[in-house]
């Protein structure tokens, strides 16, 4: 007779983000990203959650070893998330340097519960108009415009602005 066996962490961390000035911040994203062995961060995230009202966040069946808890840790910052990566720090205020967070090591099924963390201001934003023409100079009314990190290639079906009126694009940029 074969049996499976499968062992599983159920640990949790919970808390709370706040904003500067010390409301409750719904709507925000909180990652959980694993520390490598060469104290570096892994690409993906172990967890991911979105703050609740109150500024509430839990994250359920989280597995033993070191972790970061932060905001766009492995992504640029957007207009719903418009804060620089940042992580969270011993003391709770949003610290931009890996160096400086705090590293939580999880045992096995180890519960860390009313974790506070203070965001910094928002990124400003920059609000550009930009007329697009055709090689020909004909207002290129349509087409379609992505703004990318320096190296990264639009992808049909990413998010891009296409000019809808006469050839002009309105561009939020963070």
């Amino acid at each position: 007779e074969v049996r499976s066996l499968v062992l599983r962490s159920e640990g949790s961390i919970d808390g709370t983000v706040r904003r500067m000035n010390g409301t409750p911040a719904a709507g925000v994203v909180i990652k959980l990203v694993r520390l490598l062995p060469d104290g570096s961060l892994a690409k993906a995230s172990v967890d991911a959650v979105s703050t609740k009202s109150g500024g509430r966040f839990t994250m359920q069946v989280v597995p033993a070893g070191r972790f970061v808890l932060g905001v766009n840790l492995n992504e640029r910052a957007k207009a719903d998330q418009p804060w620089p990566p940042v992580f969270l720090s011993g003391s709770g205020v949003a610290v931009e340097s890996l160096s400086a967070a705090r590293v939580f090591e999880l045992e096995p099924n180890e519960v860390v519960s009313e974790v506070e963390m203070q965001l910094p201001p928002p990124l400003p934003t920059r609000t550009v108009q930009v007329r697009i023409y055709w090689a020909d100079g004909t207002p290129a009314v349509g087409a379609s415009v992505w703004v990318l990190p320096e190296g990264q290639v639009a992808v049909p079906g990413t998010s891009q602005t296409a000019a809808q009126r006469e050839n002009v694009v309105t561009l939020t940029l963070m």
